[in-house]
């Protein structure tokens, strides 16, 4: 009878001491790459909370500022709007106040101060603000006896309007100061394109609008 010898693992097999010498030689960087992830996801989680720190403080600030104004101090309510424009810039809170403070300039006949206000919180102002800060620019150039101006701003109003029917309310807006800037031809294209619209809020206006129009073109 012959002896049978032991069968041999073919040499791509797997086996504990081979698995072993794999993981300690690649130890250190297996640790490297694990430190790096839990690092990244560290820093994202402190930034996300750094960020909602920063929104939560300035609508705290902002809330301080309207119980100013509401009440009657409009200095107080100015230097406390200015401080958190400047601190909080970015933030929802930041944009309302950069609006409000531009509508109390306003009202103070700063019409060029109210305006640059707006434009300096522009880019940073959430999306869902962009179009409303389009529009106080406009009533700034609209109150100061701007109207090409405010239309300008009224149209790129209507363009970063997030539903259509902001867009054509927008759009008539422009129309009508557009009008009043004497570019009557400029207010009609607009006009025409309101009226095709058939379940545009300003439809009827603008089909009103446009028989002014004609009929005044016909008169001698």
């Amino acid at each position: 009878m012959g002896t049978s010898s032991p069968v041999s693992k073919p040499d791509n097999d797997w086996d504990a001491e081979r698995i072993k010498d794999w993981v300690v030689a690649r130890s250190r960087p297996l640790l490297i790459t694990v430190s790096a992830v839990v690092v990244g996801g560290s820093a994202f989680a402190f930034w996300q909370q750094s960020i909602r720190l920063k929104n939560d403080r300035a609508d705290a600030a902002m809330v301080a500022a309207q119980g100013a104004y509401y009440s009657g101090n409009a200095a107080l309510a100015k230097s406390d709007l200015e401080k958190l424009v400047t601190r909080y810039p970015g933030t929802t809170g930041a944009t309302q106040a950069g609006m409000l403070l531009a509508q109390l300039l306003y009202g103070e006949a700063k019409y060029d101060e109210g305006i640059s206000q707006l434009s300096e919180i522009q880019g940073g102002a959430p999306v869902q603000f962009a179009a409303v800060v389009e529009e106080l620019m406009a009533a700034g150039y609209a109150d100061s006896g701007r109207p090409a101006e405010a239309a300008e701003h009224l149209m790129m109003a209507a363009d970063k309007a997030q539903f259509p029917t902001e867009r054509q309310l927008y759009r008539a807006d422009a129309a009508r100061m557009l009008t009043i800037a004497g570019r009557p031809a400029d207010a009609r294209v607009i006009w025409a394109e309101l009226a095709s619209i058939t379940d545009s809020p300003v439809m009827t206006e603008a089909r009103v609008r446009l028989g002014e129009m004609d009929a005044k073109a016909a008169t001698p």
